[in-house]
């Protein structure tokens, strides 16, 4: 008996040390996790439009605040201290510490370290922020900021609590809140900034953007992007500012795009009628409509070889509208079938464009979907009547005037396609073998 009960004692010591040493392992598992998670800078702005301004709330990484504020470089090798910090060297490596009572004895210039690091713009006019608050939340401490309930919560209270731990650049973040005056409507909101985190920590910049406006629904509108932003990034636009930045852009690009004029002007000096030249055009505009849409929509192959093959096949097509465009009596369904099914290729083409603007998604996608097929019908009208005006003032003065016009044009397209096919054909050809 005394031996049975020796073995279930010796069972339970074993079972329970087992539970703990899985326990343990479990722990360092998840703080190893974690540590890894922290491995990047963490910036947060969340803007709440009013009737007189923005609401803005920031919270971010100490070190993107401070890390390239740091002095002139020591003869040990060592660099005078970022504002607000002062240094300790433990063998090669330097602590960045805060000095938390200099913060708090003046936040607002603390505070401006962050502010002057950002670039509010509306509709490209620079908004200039008021300081209204300043916390300063050690690791452990950080309250939410998923809302702009909660930024106003978190940027409210003492700048750094009165019990609050000894801090290094890498063990808080900086919560603040400021005001934007703005009057009027605004149609886009961009935001930059200048912050970088130098040499104390290299790490990613992982930004979280997110405009709160109730009108919007629960939670607004928001985004994730990483880097520095130092170039403008959208924080808001409003459909209509949306559907006017996308009609121009659409319109320019037909007018710049070399490849889609040279079509359209050999669609336009094959039409012998304007009914001709009208079921031409729709034909074209039916085609790049649709592809248009799905390569907007991201509803395209995603294989490397589709883009150049898209590109070269467009060179083919210009080819084949030079050679063709004087040979008017083709007006038919084939005409049109074949219309059709080159405006397709070019859809492809516009939607390249429209997909570097917003990705796989964006803002009002159906809105930019739109607005650019309106922007490229403007430009594409605008080539069409001024061709067709000038070729028919032309035709007035001389018949073999307007013939060599039209040889002319015709010619140069196809030459020039001939040399597109030449430089896209390795670009394809290297995708497909690579």
């Amino acid at each position: 008996m005394t031996l049975v009960k020796s073995l279930i004692r010796l069972f339970t010591r074993a079972s329970a040390a087992c539970l703990v040493a899985l326990v343990v392992c479990i722990a360092m598992s998840k703080a190893a996790e974690a540590h890894a998670m922290a491995g990047f800078n963490l910036r947060v702005v969340r803007v709440v439009p009013t009737s007189s301004g923005f609401e803005v709330y920031y919270r971010v990484n100490l070190a993107l605040v401070l890390g390239a504020k740091l002095g002139p470089q020591r003869a040990d090798g060592t660099y005078e201290p970022a504002p607000f910090t002062w240094n300790e060297a433990m063998g090669e490596l330097v602590v960045h510490h805060v000095d938390t009572q200099s913060i708090s004895r003046d936040p607002e210039a603390f505070a401006r370290l962050i502010l002057d690091g950002h670039t509010l713009r509306a509709d490209g006019r620079v908004l200039q922020p008021r300081f209204q608050a300043l916390r300063i939340q050690p690791r452990g401490r950080v309250p939410p900021f998923d809302s702009s309930d909660q930024a106003r919560v978190a940027t409210t209270g003492p700048v750094y609590p009165e019990d609050g731990p000894s801090i290094d650049v890498m063990s808080a973040v900086a919560d603040v809140a400021a005001f934007y005056p703005s009057a009027g409507p605004v149609g886009r909101l961009s935001l930059e900034s200048t912050l970088h985190p130098g040499r104390m920590g290299g790490h990613e910049v992982v930004n979280l953007l997110a405009y709160d406006d109730p009108s919007l629904g629960a939670g607004g509108a928001g985004r994730q992007i990483s880097g520095l932003l130092a170039d403008p990034v959208p924080v808001f636009e409003s459909w209509w500012w949306t559907m006017g930045d996308t009609i121009a852009l659409g319109f320019r690009h037909i007018l710049e795009g070399l490849d889609h004029v040279f079509f359209v002007l050999c669609l336009t000096i094959g039409a012998s009628t304007l009914t001709q030249l009208a079921t031409r055009v729709t034909a074209f505009t039916l085609g790049h409509s649709v592809t248009l849409a799905l390569g907007a929509l991201g509803l395209t192959p995603s294989a490397p070889w589709f883009v150049p093959a898209v590109e070269l096949a467009i060179a083919a097509s210009i080819l084949y509208a030079g050679l063709t465009a004087r040979q008017s009596e083709r007006s038919g369904v084939v005409m049109i079938v074949l219309v059709v099914g080159i405006g397709l290729l070019h859809g492809f083409g516009f939607s390249f464009v429209l997909r570097d603007l917003v990705g796989d998604g964006g803002d009002h996608l159906i809105v930019r979907l739109a607005a650019f097929n309106i922007g490229v019908e403007f430009g594409q009208l605008l080539i069409v009547g001024l061709t067709w005006m000038t070729l028919k003032m032309i035709q007035a003065r001389s018949q073999e005037r307007h013939r060599q016009a039209i040889a002319s044009v015709a010619n140069g397209a196809a030459w020039v396609a001939i040399v597109w096919m030449i430089e896209r054909t390795p670009v394809l050809t290297k995708a497909l073998v690579g």
